[in-house]
């Protein structure tokens, strides 16, 4: 076994050798690394790769950059409603206590009449009435043949002293309102018997009804004590 050149690779032939037992085969490759380690010969290592965790990396998840956008929902194409400010609210809270003034005031106007015995159709009565053709005009409710309502077709009729014209008529229910009401008096303002009528019912706003009636048609009596 001293001579080991015969083992060594450059050395063989191709003549055939005896194989060597197991324990001859393993001293033989001790005594070439040691004559290998005094020789200097070294042996190439090869570094393994350390293998990559692909499974640790692709569980991770790539987040997003911040590209500075907002983004895109489904409210984004809804506009804003903005919520009222306090200017807003005391503007609503003026508009209300206004609406508020002018219907008490509009109520007041009514009572007054109702004090003054205009708010019922009664004989007696100072009101607004309407003919066709036209202007709303100054009346007071009147009796004609004892009865100042009667029922034509199913409507209601009074009969209507018009003053300044001194004349009567029968009219709808639905064409008179209380004294007292803002009517349309276009077309009355020029009319020289409709600003006459209009100063009578003024004058007897404070009239009681029969005060009105004995002042319109005054009694058999009272015409004779004139004359």
């Amino acid at each position: 076994m001293e001579n080991l050149d015969k083992f060594d690779p450059e050395h063989l032939d191709d003549e055939e050798y005896e194989p060597l037992a197991d324990g001859d085969r393993r001293a033989a490759e001790l005594a070439m690394q040691e004559r290998d380690r005094k020789e200097g010969r070294g042996q190439e290592k090869v570094l393994a790769l350390k293998p990559s965790d692909d499974s640790s990396e692709s569980e991770e998840e790539e987040e997003p950059a911040d590209t500075g956008k907002k983004q895109t929902t489904l409210f984004s194409f809804f506009k804003k409603i903005p919520k009222p400010s306090d200017n807003d609210s005391d503007t609503l809270a003026i508009s209300k206590l206004k609406a508020e003034a002018d219907a008490q005031a509009i109520s007041h106007k009514v009572s007054a009449g109702s004090k003054k015995g205009a708010s019922t159709f009664e004989e007696g009565s100072l009101v607004w009435a309407k003919l066709q053709g036209y202007p709303w005009w100054p009346g007071v409710l009147c009796m004609h043949k004892e009865r100042v309502e009667r029922k034509v077709e199913g409507v209601r009729e009074f009969n209507v002293w018009f003053l300044g014209e001194d004349t009567r008529s029968w009219v709808p229910k639905s064409m008179i309102k209380v004294w007292g009401v803002d009517v349309d008096r276009t077309g009355g303002e020029e009319d020289e018997l409709w600003k006459k009528g209009l100063e009578v019912a003024e004058g007897m706003i404070d009239f009681t009804q029969e005060e009105r009636l004995e002042n319109l048609f005054p009694s058999e009596e009272e015409e004779e004590e004139e004359e």
